[in-house]
């Protein structure tokens, strides 16, 4: 890892997403340090937006949207922000065999977050549950200094699991959805697990809507485009299993 800073887990349990009660207790804390610290800003070419980290079988991956990193192959930079400051890093692309799969897997030869335990798919998660998204708006991030390793944190917002299109691995989720967002992780509470923290998805961008455009009470024929405030997602599954078929990232302990 860059640099080993372990002062980190209670110090960041203020920045995770708190929901109150009517009666003032809180209630379950959905990004907890164990997720947040493993979301990065990233860029490829002309495109920014969000990665984040996942371990398969004691090795490290970086997860992000593939319209993010259109195009990208073996030993191409990805840059990630790191101490206030764009860093390159050589990436090794795992093949997905998804059509249509808005979903990516690189490996990198370093470790780039601490290894919390966080476990992936969508087992105990159900409709209309409460999940989370993290990524970095318009670029916008909390620097915090050493506190995550001189990464920046990530913002944090809410929603609802809406539907979901398993033959296409597709899922929609009730949340407004930013520029910037897109590549993060979508994160749950398995309630069947002793509620832990599941990664069920990856974020991939958000529904359009059409309007009509109206001067006073009169048609003008136009339309504008906005966010239907349903945002798309990506079943995190497929890419587990094309890790699995090409075992290639750093090994972590």
């Amino acid at each position: 890892m860059l640099k080993n800073s372990r002062r980190i887990s209670l110090c960041l349990i203020f920045l995770a997403i708190v929901i109150f009660k009517a009666d003032g207790i809180y209630a379950d804390i959905i990004a907890t340090s164990n997720v947040l610290q493993r979301v990065l800003m990233v860029k490829f070419n002309n495109s920014q937006g969000t990665a984040f980290t996942i371990e398969v079988d004691d090795r490290q991956y970086l997860v992000t949207a593939k319209h993010l990193v259109k195009k990208i192959k073996n030993k191409d930079k990805l840059m990630i922000f790191y101490d206030k400051k764009w860093m390159e890093i050589e990436v090794k692309v795992i093949e997905i065999q998804e059509p249509n799969y808005d979903v990516a897997v690189l490996a990198v030869d370093l470790q780039l977050s601490h290894v919390y335990e966080v476990v992936y798919g969508l087992q105990g998660i159900a409709l209309s549950q409460e999940i989370c998204i993290l990524g970095y708006p318009w670029g916008f991030n909390m620097d915090f200094g050493d506190m995550n390793n001189r990464f920046p944190l990530p913002f944090v917002k809410g929603g609802i699991l809406s539907g979901m299109y398993p033959k296409s691995n597709m899922m929609f989720i009730d949340a407004y959805n930013n520029k910037g967002f897109s590549g993060g992780p979508v994160v749950a509470i398995d309630y069947n697990d002793g509620k832990k923290r599941r990664i069920v998805g990856v974020i991939s961008g958000y529904k359009n809507e059409q309007n009509y455009v109206f001067n006073g009470a009169i048609d003008t024929g136009l339309k504008a485009i906005s966010n239907s405030g349903l945002l798309i997602a990506y079943d995190i599954r497929p890419a587990i299993e094309a890790i699995k078929k090409n075992p290639i990232g750093f090994i972590v302990k």
